[in-house]
C-alpha cells in the first residue's frame, strides 16, 4: 500500500554581534574590542517556515514481520530565505532522499533488517546503509514489545562515520539513541568526538489486541 505524508516546521538562525571581531578592531598593536566594527547589522535573528513532502510504499507478506519500505522525500519545497540581509536573498536549497527498509523474519523472535538511504542537496551527496537485528520479547498483536541493536555507516566522498544504534519498540511507541564515530579527518575537528543523536517517535493507530477464545470440541 501507499502513504503520504507532509512535514512542517519553524526554524530560528540568529547570532551575537558582540561576539565577532574585525580587522578594524586591531591598533597596529593589539586587539582593542572597543574599537567601532564599522559594520551594520540589519538583522541578528531570523525565523522561516518549512515545508516537505514525502510517500512510501510498503510491500508486506502476511506474517506482518516481513516486509519492504521504499520512498521518497523532498525536504524544503518552500525554499525558505535563511538571510540576516535585507539586501540579500539566500534561499535554502531543496534536499532530495530515497530509502528503502527491508526487514525479514529468520524465525521465532528474531527479525534481521537492512536500510539503506540516498540524500542529494546542490552537489552534495550523503549515502547512509545499515543492519541490524530485531529480537521481539512480546510477539502478541497489539502488545509488540522488541529490542534492536545494529550499525549504520555515512558515506559521501569518503567514509565519514560509523553509526552504532540501539532501539526499544512497545505498541505504537519507539525511542532510540545512536552515537557517530568519526572515522574520517573530520575527526580533527570534532576534537574525535562523535555526535550522539535520542529519538522518540509514536504512531497513531489504534490495533485491537486478539482476545483469548475457548475452542468448542468437535465430536
Amino acid at each position: 500500500f501507499l502513504t503520504g505524508g507532509v512535514q512542517l516546521g519553524l526554524s530560528n538562525r540568529s547570532y551575537k554581534s558582540a561576539d565577532l571581531t574585525f580587522d578594524s578592531q586591531w591598533d597596529g598593536d593589539k586587539f582593542d574590542p572597543s574599537l567601532p566594527t564599522g559594520e551594520s547589522f540589519d538583522n541578528t535573528s531570523d525565523f522561516f517556515a518549512d515545508f516537505s513532502v514525502g510517500t512510501n510504499l510498503r510491500l508486506q507478506k502476511d506474517d506482518r514481520r516481513t516486509k519492504v519500505d521504499l520512498g521518497v522525500a523532498l525536504y524544503h519545497l518552500n525554499r525558505p530565505r535563511q538571510d540576516f540581509f535585507d539586501s540579500e536573498k539566500i534561499k535554502l536549497p531543496n534536499r532530495f532522499a530515497v530509502y528503502g527498509i527491508g526487514a525479514i523474519k529468520l524465525g521465532g523472535a528474531i527479525d534481521f533488517l537492512a536500510r539503506a538511504t540516498a540524500q542529494f542537496q546542490t552537489t552534495y551527496r550523503e549515502y547512509v546503509p545499515g543492519l541490524a537485528l530485531r529480537l521481539y520479547l512480546d510477539q502478541s498483536r497489539g502488545k509488540e514489545l522488541a529490542i534492536q541493536a545494529g550499525a549504520n555507516l555515512r558515506l559521501n566522498k569518503i567514509t565519514d562515520a560509523i553509526i552504532p544504534t540501539v532501539e526499544l519498540h512497545y505498541k505504537t511507541f519507539s525511542a532510540g539513541v545512536s552515537y557517530d564515530i568519526n572515522v574520517s579527518n573530520f575527526e580533527v575537528a570534532t576534537d574525535q568526538k562523535g555526535g550522539p543523536e535520542i529519538w522518540v517517535s509514536y504512531r497513531i493507530e489504534k490495533v485491537k489486541a486478539l482476545g483469548v477464545f475457548k475452542t468448542c470440541p468437535i465430536f
